[in-house]
């Protein structure tokens, strides 16, 4: 869904001590957010081009992991598993309108459990777990039962895995759709669009890597870099990818943390690309099998 209701959930002033109690449950770094639409052309691209299967970008050049994920958004990585109820039906009792749930967050005015659990409930809906349509689904709040156990759940796996969920049935969708009908794909499109606008650099790297890059990602700059790569090469996808970032967390939750003047040990660039080294050469190594198999059947 698009981050229009939590930019401006954001931008209605919420007291200090409920934006205080949204970067104690681990989740600050998302009140950063500097654009309230999704770019659709990128966003498209990137929907058609990921593959779930493999949970990948750019032919597997970049593969999306729950770090990625952390470095995007800046939310936690613990080391419990996020569980949704197992639940069917469409009940009151499982499903709301996103709409509602923020309208009692704007309403509250306190930082108590209430306004944590929907908090989360919103944003699982609408940014991690993220579905097309405006319902919010109330199954996570089987992992809520204990609001200050928030921060020790892998809340970046979770949205990994909801991720490949939902391109996985975009793509089945957008292959029975006629052509020109359009498929907008809402789910954790903007994670994705963060994360490429990180890693994969277009000529050069016209904004500083910031943590999480959430908080350099504004409307103006995603706009530029995608009229940029549109206007000299119709496309998206053409530039190099860069390594992962290295990041510095102490005082991630209170600002951003820059890395414009931050430059990695020379060791530590070749720990982070060596995952680029062993993917080149297993795809040197699948090519070379497939011209031996085509050489024989030449031969025979």
């Amino acid at each position: 869904m698009s981050p229009a209701g939590l930019f401006n959930f954001i931008k209605e002033n919420p007291s200090n001590e409920q934006l205080q109690a949204i970067k104690n449950i681990g989740f600050g770094g998302l009140l950063h957010l500097q654009t309230d639409s999704i770019p659709g052309q990128l966003a498209y691209w990137l929907a058609s081009s990921f593959d779930p299967y493999k949970s990948s970008l750019m032919d597997e050049h970049l593969p999306i992991q729950y770090i990625d994920i952390h470095i995007a958004l800046g939310i936690p990585i613990g080391p419990r598993v996020v569980n949704e109820a197992v639940h069917n039906d469409k009940s009151e009792e499982f499903s709301h309108q996103s709409k509602d749930i923020l309208a009692k967050m704007k309403l509250q005015r306190d930082e108590g459990g209430d306004f944590k659990r929907n908090f989360i409930v919103y944003i699982v809906s609408t940014f991690l777990g993220g579905v097309k349509s405006s319902i919010v689904s109330l199954k996570i709040l089987k992992t809520l039962g204990n609001i200050d156990d928030i921060p020790l759940y892998n809340w970046c796996e979770f949205t990994r895995k909801k991720l490949v969920e939902n391109v996985i049935l975009w793509q089945k969708e957008e292959l029975r759709l006629e052509s020109g009908k359009e498929n907008v794909f809402k789910g954790q499109i903007m994670v994705l669009v963060y994360i490429y606008l990180d890693r994969v650099v277009f000529k050069s790297r016209t904004v500083p890597r910031t943590f999480p890059t959430v908080s350099s990602s504004s409307k103006e700059s995603i706009n530029d870099r995608i009229k940029e790569e549109k206007k000299f090469t119709k496309t998206f996808g053409k530039g190099f990818v860069d390594c992962r970032m290295i990041i510095e967390e102490e005082n991630a939750d209170d600002k951003p943390t820059s890395l414009s003047h931050h430059e990695p040990e020379e060791n530590e660039k070749a720990k982070m690309c060596v995952e680029k080294l062993v993917l080149a050469t297993k795809k040197l190594a699948s090519s070379f099998e497939e011209f031996k198999y085509a050489a024989n059947e030449a031969i025979h």
